[in-house]
């Protein structure tokens, strides 16, 4: 079982103060220090990296001074909510005692048991969601020591979680109007967020017109709306985008052009699947639909 550690920031900073004339070294939290436990499907026991864990927040707690420590322990939807209810309550017990038994005041933990009720990751029921198998722990800074001292600029490292680059890899299939042609290959895209809701990505396809000798291919960019899950299918989240894209086709079954139009596609688990309107500069009866679906990889 993996173990993640997503302190913000690691313990504490030193910051420097110069008094009469010397440089005294003096612990300065600056900002809350967070940690994530995670747990087996079912349950509540600390192996040995969730212990390295604990240990390691409880060392930081004790050498600073935390106002609160809270203790939120989580589920996943596998199973009833009652049952995880009350397994997250036995997480977050076990995350207590060993905090106390390593020395931090009991006074200042703040236990908390939500259950699947507040998920870290949304899904669907029944979904074994790992980073929902979790306690959290999280130590409030206190309140900052007044001194008569220069202001000392920290610098915070910002964590995102959101998955911002996708790639995918499929088959495809093109019709060209013109030349009544088909075009089977394959693509390559890939894909950035810029949010969770907007993207921008380009493609490549490299594809064979059966009725000629030759390969042609076709490179577009593109920038799509993504509407977010509308639903779920054998408990995968089914997530539908629209969107636009232009570049060049080229090669043999297709004449040679620039292209653009709109897209859309659709989203489900690791599978993803578009399909494009490219309408070509010689006008719309010289357009190409094309069409892929593939593997999806996000991280």
């Amino acid at each position: 079982m993996k173990l993640q550690n997503t302190s913000t920031l690691k313990a504490m900073l030193l910051g420097a103060i110069a008094v009469t004339g010397t440089i005294t070294a003096v612990p300065v939290w600056a900002q809350s220090i967070e940690h994530t436990v995670e747990f087996a499907t079912g349950s509540a026991k600390l192996d040995k990296t969730a212990l390295a864990v604990v240990q390691e927040a409880a060392d930081q707690f004790k050498s600073g001074s935390p106002q609160v420590i809270h203790v939120v322990g989580h589920a996943d939807t596998v199973g009833n909510a009652e049952k995880n209810q009350l397994l997250s309550e036995k997480r977050a017990k076990a995350v207590q005692d060993k905090l106390i038994a390593q020395g931090v005041a009991a006074s200042l933990i703040q236990p908390a048991f939500v259950g699947e009720t507040d998920l870290l990751v949304q899904t669907a029921d029944s979904v074994p969601e790992q980073s929902n198998r979790v306690v959290v722990i999280r130590a409030d800074a206190p309140p900052p020591a007044k001194v008569e001292a220069a202001p000392v600029k920290v610098a915070t490292q910002v964590v995102d979680s959101l998955k911002r680059v996708q790639f995918s890899v499929g088959p495809y299939y093109g019709y060209n109007m013109s030349q009544d042609e088909n075009l089977i290959g394959a693509n390559l895209s890939a894909d950035y967020y810029l949010t969770k809701n907007i993207s921008i990505g380009g493609e490549q396809a490299i594809f064979y017109p059966p009725r000629e000798d030759g390969i042609g291919g076709r490179s577009v960019a593109s920038i799509d709306y993504h509407f977010g899950s509308i639903g779920t299918v054998s408990s995968m989240a089914v997530e539908p985008y629209v969107g636009a894209n232009a570049g060049y086709i080229y090669g043999m079954g297709v004449n040679d052009d620039v292209i653009y139009g709109p897209e859309a596609g659709i989203s489900f688990g690791p599978v993803l699947a578009k399909v494009a309107y490219d309408i070509s500069d010689g006008g719309v009866d010289d357009s190409t639909i094309s069409a892929t679906i593939g593997a999806m990889f996000r991280f």
